[in-house]
């Protein structure tokens, strides 16, 4: 931490101890997530003696969402210490609750047949006329820049097209994410191929994907009708990757990014993650 005064409340001395819980500015995000008061005021010196003797009614609010909570609160000073951001107690504890269904959503995943979860370090080759997309975006919220690859290969790991772009406009990188995975299902339609599997690392989009349940909003309007058409494709599936097994798609939509472009092509392999397309041949 350093020897600094704090950065929120500009009063206490910046320890660890103080930045996660006796910072008043913290102490309203506690309290406003209905943190146990005898947590909020308790007086250990330690951060680690504090959490142990907390365990047991954290348990009892749920550990997971108090953890989420701990993560925020840190970040809520990292944004002002970094990014000169001040965010609010309720914005820090809306961000925890999202963060928590997220984790919920994940977990619900997991039992999901819709959704297959592949945990494997590096890409894997589709099999028999199976076409296999991988897909995934590019996100700077600084200059509010998103882009989104796309990579079409098949059983030899050849790929077929690929397709990167920017979206112009501010958008959020839920409803960039949602646009990517719509540009992939109307490609594989496009392209008539009868055996399809997506492949993203965002295990949210990929869920909701297979949830007809979705909340009224931008990107869950978009997935919604995403949802429908693969409802009325059978031969199309989604699956959820590492983001290791996801790299020619997250370089492809970082190089758009850094070189301004939107391409499309067929056959040509563009020497910038040449290399990656050939590590995931070989390795598979």
């Amino acid at each position: 931490m350093g020897d600094g005064l704090c950065k929120l409340c500009g009063t206490g001395t910046e320890t660890i101890i103080h930045a996660l819980r006796d910072c008043p500015k913290v102490k309203e995000v506690l309290e406003m997530a209905r943190v146990p008061t005898s947590v909020v005021n308790a007086t250990h010196n330690s951060i680690k003696e504090w959490i142990m003797a907390a365990t047991d009614q954290l348990l009892m609010e749920g550990l997971s969402k108090s953890v989420a909570l701990l993560w925020n609160i840190w970040n809520h000073r990292n944004k002002l210490v970094h990014e000169e951001e001040m965010q609010d107690a309720r914005e820090v504890v809306n961000l925890t609750t999202l963060l928590q269904e997220e984790y919920d959503r994940a977990n619900e995943t997991k039992k999901n047949p819709l959704i297959i979860i592949k945990q494997a370090p590096r890409w894997r080759k589709p099999i028999g006329d199976t076409i296999k997309l991988t897909i995934d975006v590019a996100f700077n919220i600084h200059i509010w820049v998103a882009t989104f690859g796309i990579v079409a290969r098949d059983m030899d790991s050849f790929v077929l097209t690929r397709k990167a772009s920017m979206m112009e406009g501010r958008h959020t990188l839920e409803i960039v994410e949602a646009y990517a995975f719509q540009e992939g299902v109307m490609m594989a339609l496009d392209k008539g191929w009868q055996h399809v599997v997506l492949e993203g690392d965002v295990i949210n989009i990929v869920h909701r994907l297979a949830n007809p349940d979705l909340k009224l909003s931008t990107p869950a309007a978009i997935l919604k009708a995403t949802s429908q058409r693969l409802q009325s494709d059978p031969g199309i599936k989604i699956h959820y990757v590492w983001r290791e097994a996801n790299r020619v798609a997250h370089g492809l939509a970082k190089w758009v990014m850094e070189n301004n472009a939107h391409i499309r092509f067929q056959l040509d392999h563009p020497e910038f993650i040449l290399s990656s397309v050939m590590n995931d041949a070989i390795n598979d």
